[in-house]
């Protein structure tokens, strides 16, 4: 499994860009140039007509709202326990927390990210959202800042 995060650092992606990398999957982390108004280039309004980050891609699904992707990422994952069981008391304050982190918790600007646009297990997904196979690229590695 690969996912596609679209993400720019400080733009209401740390919860999100956070879950591949606990769960262990393979995800390419795409740049979406704010500064640039990369979110209103037509190829990713055809991804988020909503035009906002982040944008997740998993397969022919594609996700925006950072809770959504979260709760995705933890469903996919129940390897991974990071949400509570149905219809406990835990899980709703899983809500609790995670829509509180989503909407009101975000990295000052100096909070350093993982800078590669690969996963890590070194693997970066097909550049077509409709076919996010992964396969390793030639010399990929993963870093951080």
């Amino acid at each position: 499994m690969c996912y596609r995060l679209f993400d720019f650092p400080n733009n209401a992606s740390l919860a999100p860009h956070i879950l591949p990398e606990e769960t262990g999957a393979d995800f390419e982390l795409v740049l979406v140039d704010r500064s640039a108004r990369g979110q209103k280039d037509p190829d990713y309004l055809r991804l988020n007509p909503n035009g906002r980050i982040p944008t997740l891609v998993d397969g022919d699904l594609v996700l925006f709202e950072a809770a959504a992707i979260c709760m995705h990422i933890a469903d996919r994952h129940p390897e991974a326990m990071l949400i509570p069981p149905l219809r406990s008391d835990e899980r709703s304050h899983f809500y609790k927390w995670l829509v509180f982190l989503t909407n009101t918790v975000q990295p000052p600007d100096q909070v350093p990210r993982k800078t590669s646009t690969v996963g890590p297990s070194s693997q970066a997904c097909s550049p077509s959202p409709s076919q996010a196979t992964c396969s390793t690229p030639p010399g990929s590695s993963t870093s951080t800042s």
